[in-house]
Order: structure tokens, then sequence, then C-alpha cells
């Protein structure tokens, strides 16, 4: 009979063990299904960093929320992205702020204004509205009295894959790929009808 070996300690099963015994005891079982439990959640959290976020593309859904923007900006304003803030959590997340745009890797603390890249936030409503300059000051701080403010129309469902949730939330990669494809399947009409019309 071939010599069997825990697959814990690498140690050799004592006789009298079932035949499909895989420990040669209860504790390098314990141990063997917490070291699956630590590699598991080490290959999750390796998946989750280098999985940036799509950012939603332009379309017509967004234009109420570009024209009230514009006119809190004002003409003269030489601001350059903006930042959006709601219930202490700020968007995009500065800790983790890699994301798509067009198919580029951006790593801007701000969401783009020119052209304008929508936010990624993960429940529809009332956000403050913070605009950045290049160099990465802004033109007002959070939570001060008359900061801007502007209602998003629309939830992100991967926001909260990348820490830019309200709540503590997590998805796996499968789930975030999901979202990613129910999120752009209610836009895809509106993009081939803009794309239509620039071509024309």
């Amino acid at each position: 009979m071939p010599i069997r070996k825990c697959e814990y300690c690498r140690s050799h099963l004592p006789k009298g063990l079932r035949i499909d015994a895989f420990h040669c005891d209860d504790n390098c079982r314990v141990n063997a299904h917490k070291k699956r439990k630590r590699d598991n959640r080490k290959q999750q959290l390796l998946r989750e960093d280098h999985i940036p976020i799509w950012s939603f593309p332009f379309s017509e859904s967004w234009q109420p929320l570009v024209d009230k923007m514009a006119r809190s900006r004002g003409a003269r304003s030489t601001a350059v992205g903006y930042r959006l803030k709601k219930k202490g959590s700020i968007f995009p997340n500065p800790k983790s702020p890699l994301r798509i745009i067009a198919g580029e890797l951006v790593s801007l603390p701000h969401y783009l204004w020119d052209p304008f890249e929508p936010p990624s936030v993960p429940e529809v409503g009332e956000y403050q509205l913070q605009w950045c300059l290049g160099d990465g000051r802004a033109l007002m701080a959070f939570d001060t009295e008359g900061i801007p403010t502007c209602f998003v129309p629309i939830a992100d469902p991967q926001a909260c894959f990348h820490n830019n949730r309200l709540t503590r939330e997590v998805l796996s990669h499968p789930a975030w790929q999901r979202q990613v494809k129910a999120k752009l399947r209610p836009l895809r009409a509106e993009i081939a009808r803009a794309e239509a019309a620039k071509n024309k």
C-alpha cells in the first residue's frame, strides 16, 4: 500500500485511520481549514486590488446633472474636476481612485469635468459638490457653509466594490463582472444613438 501523509504537517498518517482520512489528527484538520480560509481571502483581496472600476459612459441620462453642475461651476472657473461627499464618504475614494475611463487606466483623486466623467456612487441622491483644481487644491472645503450640492440620478452597482460605499458591502469578482454588464445594458441604446449622431 502507498504511504499516506497528512496534507497539513506532511507526517505519516497513523495506522487505523479511515481510508479517506487526509489529516493525522483534529489539530491538523482544523489548521488546514484555517489555512484554506486565509489563502482564499488573500486571493480575493488580490483580485479586488487589481480590478479597476469601469467609469459610466456619458449618455443623455447625465445631462441634467451636467447642466446643474455647470451653473454652480461658473464660466470663468479654472476647476478641472470635481468630488462628491455624502454621509462622510468621499467619491472617488481617495484611498482607491484607480479606474478605467474610455479604455485608459486613470488614478486621479477627482472625476474629470472636460470631458465629463460620470460619478461612481452607491446610491441615488443629493451630494455635496467640491470643485478641484489641477494642482490638488479645491475651491471650497467639504461641510462648509454655502458649498454647492447636486443630485446624482444614477447609482453605480460596482461602487461598493472599490470602497465607494455608504454601507459595509463587499462584492466577489464574478459578482463584479455581472454588475458591470448589468450597469452597461440599459445605456447601450443611448450610447449607440450618440455615436450614430456623431458619425452623421
